[in-house]
C-alpha cells in the first residue's frame, strides 16, 4: 500500500496568483482589490502557497525577507504576512505544517529568524514563536500636546531626500532594540503611497536632518485624525520639534494618531499623561538557527563571559540541546556542548533574545531554570532598550 503523497510547498504559479489575493483578501475581511494589491506588491517570488496533491491551495502568505535589529547588530528575519489557511482546511494542522516550511526556507537561506504579529498566542507558542515585543498606537488629542516648537526647524522633505532619510533611519534603527531594516517594498509603499495627503517633513539640525515624520490625513467616527506613519527621531530636538509640528494641526483635525512602543519618545515628553492606548499589537520571533541568531546579535562590549544553554527545540534537531557561548568584545562564539546550566525553550530563547522579558522575569513564569547566578549574567548579557516596533506587515 503506498503511502499518501505530501502537500507541496512553493511559489504560487501565475494561474494561481488570483486565487491566493482572493484568500488573502476573504482572511482579512477586505476587498479583492486590495488582495491583489498586496499580491502585485510583492511580486510572485515572495508569495508561499502549500497545495494539496489534487492541486487545492490550503494556505499562504506573503514573505518579507527584512532585518531586525538587536543589540545594535543586523539580523536576517523572514516576516510571514497576510498568512491564511481555507476555511475548508481548517482544523488539520495545515497552519503548523506552513510554519515548518517557512522555518526550514529561513534556515536553508542563512536567516536566523522569523518575525510577525501572531493571530493566536497559541498557535504560533507551538511552532516555537516567543513574545518578542509591542506596537502599540497611542491616540492624543492634538490641543493637548503641550510640547512647543522650539528652534529646529521643520519642512516639507525634497524627493531626492529619500536615500538620506532611509540612512537616518537605519542610524536610529542601531541604537533599538526590534526595528526593522525595511525592504524596498516596504519604503516604496511608505513613501510612494498614491495617497495625496501622505506627506513627509523633516527636522533640521546644524549638520543636517536629525528627524522625520511621515503624516497622512484619515477619518475615524466623523473625526478627522492626523496619523504618523513614521516618526524618526535621532535627538531631544528632533522629538520635541517634530511633536509640536503635528500638534500645529490641532485646528484641522481632532487628535493625533502615531505608533510605536511600550517606552515612545515622543510619548515620554508630554507634559503630562494625556495620551490612550489605542491599539496594542505583540509581535513574536522565532528564532530559526539558534547558533546564528546569537553569533549575530550584539551584546555589551564590556562583558566577557561564558553562557551554558540548554536550548529545547522539537522541530530542528540542530537546535535542540546543550550550547556553550562565550562573549567578548561584543559578539558571540556558539559551540555544540557545555554543561548546560540554564534549561529554556526555544520559544523562550527568542524572548531574552529580543529583550522583551529579562531572564529573572522568564524565570518567574516557569520558562526558564537555572543557578541563580547565571540567571543574573543573562540578565545583563540581554541588557537593552525595550523592544519595540512601528511597521506593520
Amino acid at each position: 500500500m503506498s503511502a499518501a503523497k505530501p502537500n507541496e510547498y512553493r511559489a504560487p504559479r501565475l494561474e494561481e496568483l488570483e486565487a491566493v489575493a482572493r484568500h488573502i483578501a476573504e482572511s482579512f475581511v477586505r476587498g479583492f482589490a486590495w488582495g491583489v494589491g498586496a499580491v502585485e506588491g510583492v511580486g510572485a517570488e515572495n508569495l508561499r502557497v502549500l497545495v494539496a496533491p489534487d492541486g487545492t491551495i490550503l494556505s499562504g502568505t506573503i514573505l518579507h525577507r527584512m532585518g531586525q535589529f538587536f543589540g545594535g547588530r543586523r539580523l536576517g528575519t523572514l516576516g510571514p504576512g497576510a498568512l491564511f489557511v481555507t476555511p475548508e482546511a481548517r482544523g488539520h494542522g495545515v497552519a503548523l505544517e506552513l510554519l515548518r516550511h517557512i522555518l526550514t526556507e529561513a534556515r536553508t537561506a542563512g536567516v536566523p529568524l522569523s518575525t510577525l504579529y501572531p493571530a493566536s498566542r497559541q498557535l504560533y507558542g507551538r511552532a516555537g514563536y516567543g513574545l518578542a515585543g509591542a506596537r502599540v498606537s497611542r491616540l492624543l488629542e492634538a490641543s493637548r500636546v503641550g510640547v512647543r516648537r522650539p528652534g529646529l526647524p521643520v519642512r516639507r522633505a525634497r524627493e531626492d531626500e529619500q536615500p538620506a532619510l532611509r540612512a537616518l533611519h537605519a542610524a536610529v534603527a542601531t541604537r533599538t532594540n526590534g526595528w526593522l531594516d525595511r525592504t524596498d517594498y516596504k519604503w516604496r509603499s511608505l513613501f510612494d503611497s498614491g495617497d495625496e495627503l501622505r506627506t513627509v517633513y523633516v527636522a533640521d539640525g546644524a549638520s543636517g536632518p536629525e528627524g522625520y515624520v511621515v503624516l497622512s490625513v484619515m477619518m475615524r467616527n466623523e473625526q478627522r485624525l492626523v496619523q504618523v506613519e513614521d516618526a524618526v527621531a535621532a535627538t531631544p530636538a528632533a522629538v520635541h520639534a517634530l511633536l509640536a509640528f503635528a500638534a500645529g494641526h490641532a485646528f484641522q483635525a481632532h487628535g493625533i494618531l502615531w505608533h510605536g512602543g511600550t517606552a515612545d519618545p515622543f510619548e515620554a515628553v508630554l507634559r503630562e499623561n494625556v495620551a490612550r492606548v489605542d491599539r496594542y499589537m505583540e509581535w513574536y520571533v522565532r528564532v530559526a538557527d539558534v547558533k546564528g541568531a546569537l553569533e549575530t546579535r550584539g551584546y555589551p562590549v564590556a562583558l566577557a563571559c561564558e553562557l551554558h544553554l540548554d536550548v529545547r527545540d522539537d522541530w530542528f534537531a540542530e537546535n535542540n540541546g546543550p550550547h556553550r557561548v562565550t562573549l567578548a568584545g561584543g559578539r558571540a562564539q556558539v559551540v555544540r556542548g557545555g554543561t548546560g546550566r540554564v534549561r529554556l525553550s526555544v520559544a523562550a530563547l527568542a524572548t531574552l533574545l529580543a529583550g522583551a522579558r529579562s531572564a529573572r522575569e522568564l524565570a518567574l513564569l516557569g520558562q526558564l531554570e537555572g543557578p541563580d547566578e547565571d540567571i543574573d549574567l543573562l540578565a545583563a548579557v540581554f541588557a537593552g532598550p525595550t523592544p519595540s516596533m512601528n511597521d506593520m506587515f
